[in-house]
C-alpha cells in the first residue's frame, strides 16, 4: 500500500498521459523457476501498436511479457510469473518490454510512450527488488532518454526504502510455492475404509468445462481420480473404488447406486472450477482456449440434510479443506459464487454449502446416503493452476492431504465429535 501510494505520487504526471491496459493475453506456456533479476528493452521495428502486439502474442518465437505503444498504450502480454522466449534467448530470469519504434535511430520516442515506459519501469523494478542498473536499453536506440527514465527509477526507490521494495511472497499457483506432503498416521486400531472416489463428468453429453490449455474437464477428473485411488491404496488404510475408468460413460445415479452397493463409507467427487472473467487466447498458434487471470485455489461444496447428514458432511468438507491448506494448496475465497448458489461456511475457508433448491442440486451432493463433497481441486481457467496440476507433486501432494483428511474424518466420527 505504501509503494503504491508513494509511486503515484513520484510519477503523478506520467500516470496522467501513460494508458495502462492492465490485461494479460498471451503467454508461452513455460512457468518461471528463477528469480527475476533483469529487465530487457527492445524495440519492435516497423509497423503498428496492434500489428507489434499480434506478432508478439501468437506468432513466431518472440514474446514479451508488455508492449508499450507510441502513444502510451500498455499492454500486457505474457504473465511475469511465465517465460517470454526471446528468439534465442530464453530470458529465464528477464522481463522482456517491447517498445513500438522503428529503432533506426531517426523515428522519435514521443512524450507519453516515454512516460509509460517510466511508470513501468518503475513498478516493474520496485516490485521485483531490482534497481536502475538491471534495466538493459541496450537495443534501444541513441535518442532514448535512457538518463532521465533511470533517474525517475532512482528517485522511487530512494523514497520508498529498500524494504518496500521487498518482491511479495509467491502466492498460488506461482511455481515457487512449494508443497507439503502431509504424513499419514494412523492410530493402530484404525479399521480400513471403503473410500468411492466419483471422476466428475464423463456422463453421456457432460463432458464438464474446457479449460485454458483447452483441456477437458472430464479427462483432468479421470487422471486426478485414478492417482488418488492408487495414492491411498498404497498407504494400506483404505480400499478404493473409482467411479469410471478409461472411456466409458456412468450416469450419476449410476456411480451413487455403484457406492451403496459396494457399502462405500464417504463419496469424494473431483472436478475442476470455472470463476472470473473469460476471454479467449492462444496458448499456442494453432489453439484457440478459454482462460482466466484470477481466483485460483480449490474449493470444498457440500449439502447440508438432516441433524446427522450435515455433522457427517460438515466434518468431511472441514477436513479436506484443512489439511489442502495445510499441505500449501491455494484456497478459493468464493468471490465468483453467487449467492443463490453457494455460501461460504464461515467456520472453515475454502467450503461452501449448497444454497440451491433440491431439484436444482447437484445430485451427488444430496442423493448418496454415505457423506459425500465435491472438491474442486482447482481453476481450470486459470492457466498456471492447470499446469500445478499436472506436476506428480501436485498429485502426491493432493494424495496425502487426502489420506490425512480421511484419518481425520474416519477418526473424528468414530469417537463421536461433533463440529
Amino acid at each position: 500500500m505504501i509503494r503504491s501510494l508513494v509511486l503515484s505520487i513520484l510519477l503523478c504526471p506520467i500516470l496522467a498521459s501513460a494508458q495502462v491496459v492492465d490485461r494479460v493475453i498471451a503467454t508461452n506456456g513455460e512457468a518461471r523457476t528463477e528469480a527475476i533479476s533483469s529487465i530487457v528493452l527492445h524495440t519492435t521495428g516497423a509497423g503498428t501498436f496492434n500489428e507489434a502486439v499480434e506478432r508478439l502474442a501468437y506468432r513466431g518465437d518472440r514474446r514479451s511479457h508488455y508492449v508499450v505503444g507510441r502513444d502510451g498504450t500498455l499492454v500486457g502480454l505474457v504473465p511475469e510469473v511465465e517465460i517470454a522466449p526471446d528468439g534465442e534467448d530464453a530470458n529465464a530470469t528477464s522481463i522482456v518490454v517491447h517498445v513500438v519504434n522503428r529503432g533506426d535511430g531517426e523515428e522519435p520516442f514521443s512524450g507519453l510512450q516515454r512516460d509509460a515506459l517510466t511508470y513501468l519501469l518503475t513498478d516493474v523494478t520496485l516490485r521485483n527488488g531490482l534497481a536502475a542498473a538491471d534495466v538493459s536499453f541496450a537495443d534501444l536506440a541513441g535518442n532514448f532518454p535512457i538518463d532521465s527514465v533511470r533517474a525517475a527509477i532512482v528517485e522511487a526507490s530512494v523514497a520508498i526504502g529498500p524494504t518496500e521494495r521487498a518482491p511479495a511472497p509467491a502466492k498460488w499457483p506461482d511455481p515457487r510455492v512449494e508443497l507439503v506432503q502431509l504424513s499419514a498416521e494412523a492410530p493402530s486400531d484404525f479399521a480400513p475404509r471403503r473410500v468411492f472416489i466419483d471422476a466428475g463428468h464423463g456422463s453421456n453429453g457432460n463432458a464438464g468445462n474446457t479449460g485454458a490449455l483447452c483441456q477437458k474437464e472430464q479427462d483432468f477428473a479421470l487422471s486426478a481420480s485414478t492417482d488418488l485411488a492408487d495414492y491411498l491404496r498404497e498407504t494400506k488404510l483404505f480400499s478404493v473404488k473409482v467411479s469410471r475408468t478409461g472411456d466409458e460413460t456412468v450416469s450419476y445415479s449410476g456411480r451413487i447406486k455403484a457406492a451403496d452397493e459396494w457399502k462405500a463409507d464417504v463419496m469424494i467427487s473431483l472436478h475442476s472450477d470455472v470463476r472470473g472473467v473469460l476471454y479467449t487466447w492462444q496458448p499456442k498458434a494453432t489453439m484457440a482456449c478459454t482462460r482466466s487471470d484470477a481466483a485460483p485455489g480449490f474449493s470444498v461444496l457440500r449439502n447440508d440434510g438432516d441433524k446427522d447428514q450435515t455433522r457427517d458432511r460438515k466434518t468431511l468438507s472441514h477436513a479436506i479443506a484443512t489439511s489442502m491448506i495445510d499441505a500449501g494448496f491455494g484456497v478459493y475465497d468464493g468471490i465468483d459464487y453467487p449467492d443463490w448458489m453457494y455460501s461460504p461456511d464461515r467456520s472453515q475457508a475454502g467450503v461452501f454449502i449448497n444454497a440451491r433448491p433440491e431439484a436444482e442440486s447437484p445430485i451427488i451432493l444430496r442423493k448418496p446416503s454415505m457423506p459425500s463433497v465435491i472438491v474442486e481441486a482447482h481453476h481450470a481457467m486459470r492457466p498456471e493452476d492447470v499446469r500445478r496440476w499436472r506436476q506428480a507433486d501436485t498429485r502426491d501432494a493432493f494424495g496425502a492431504a487426502m489420506a490425512v483428511a480421511l484419518i481425520d474424518y474416519f477418526t473424528t466420527a468414530e469417537d463421536g465429535v461433533s463440529e
